[in-house]
């Protein structure tokens, strides 16, 4: 065995971690930062333009899809065909002091709301014994019913039913009260002639409500609101429903388009054709979107 005479002669190995890196992981690191870099751009570019679509979408779309059903539900009032069931309009909503002539549709799901005020489904005609219910968006999809709020007691509502030509109820507002979102009061039975109108008030994203209650003639007994009586009406499955299938369909074409045409013609030709056909699922994923948000706002 041989001995070291002095500490000096003892050289150390030279550590790991003090290895100059290589050229090639240095490579490796940056595109990989470059991929990471490119992955988080486009998402965010993604999220912008969805943004964007659906504030759209959710404003002048809306709006223009509001006026325009509006007018369809106008001239279906004047045409002499019957008009009843879901969707179509059974009466014909005045009140003077707001400058209102509002044509009112059966039922007050979402999907009957685009369209503006709907009558509930169940409860007495506007003018029959009972407690008449309407409702409708203050902010959203034209905001038809945006200035209820402004009404006071002792301010007339007229309520046409049957036909254009029908009888005219003229109803004297009694109360006007904010509610909340659950709140089953407003759909109270009753035993006089009444009709309560609800509106959202507290803009596009919420589900605070104005209650307006006005009666035709003399003032009866308000009964306890059933078990059975709901302050929201459900839109339906938000999952099995058209507007997911059409979701898909739009995606599925979409999809099947890329895998043929990317290998044969540039990305932007392949964009030109896909394009339309996301936009095209926007609008479906937007609905059942919208059925899912607060059914008053």
């Amino acid at each position: 065995m041989t001995l070291l005479d002095t500490p000096t002669e003892i050289r150390s190995a030279p550590r790991v971690e003090d290895a100059p890196e290589s050229s090639s992981s240095k490579e490796a690191r940056a595109a990989a930062l470059e991929r990471t870099s490119r992955i988080a751009i486009a998402a965010l570019v993604v999220i912008a333009i969805s943004a964007g679509v659906f504030a759209l979408l959710d404003g002048p779309v809306a709006d223009a899809w509001y006026r325009t059903r509006d007018h369809q539900l106008a001239a279906q009032w004047s045409a002499t065909r019957p008009h009843v069931g879901a969707g179509n309009t059974v009466a014909l909503l005045q009140v003077p002091r707001l400058r209102l002539n509002l044509p009112v549709a059966e039922g007050d799901a979402p999907q009957q709301l685009r369209s503006g005020p709907g009558h509930r489904i169940g409860t007495p005609a506007p003018g029959a014994v009972g407690n008449s219910v309407i409702v409708g968006h203050g902010a959203a999809w034209g905001g038809p019913l945006g200035q209820l709020g402004t009404l006071k007691r002792g301010d007339l509502i007229a309520v046409q039913t049957e036909s254009s030509s029908g009888p005219i109820g003229v109803f004297t507002v009694q109360s006007v009260r904010a509610v909340s979102g659950d709140d089953r009061g407003p759909f109270a039975r009753s035993t006089d002639r009444r009709i309560t109108i609800v509106a959202g008030t507290g803009g596009r994203y919420s589900d605070r409500r104005i209650a307006v209650t006005a009666v035709s003639g003399t003032l009866g007994r308000v009964l306890a609101p059933g078990a059975d009586v709901y302050a929201i009406t459900s839109g339906g499955s938000p999952i099995f429903n058209a507007d997911v299938g059409l979701l898909v369909l739009a995606f599925l074409v979409a999809a099947l388009a890329v895998w043929q045409l990317r290998r044969r013609y540039r990305r932007s030709t392949v964009a030109i054709v896909v394009v339309p056909f996301v936009v095209l699922a926007m609008v479906p994923l937007w609905l059942n979107v919208d059925a899912l948000m607060p059914t008053l706002r």
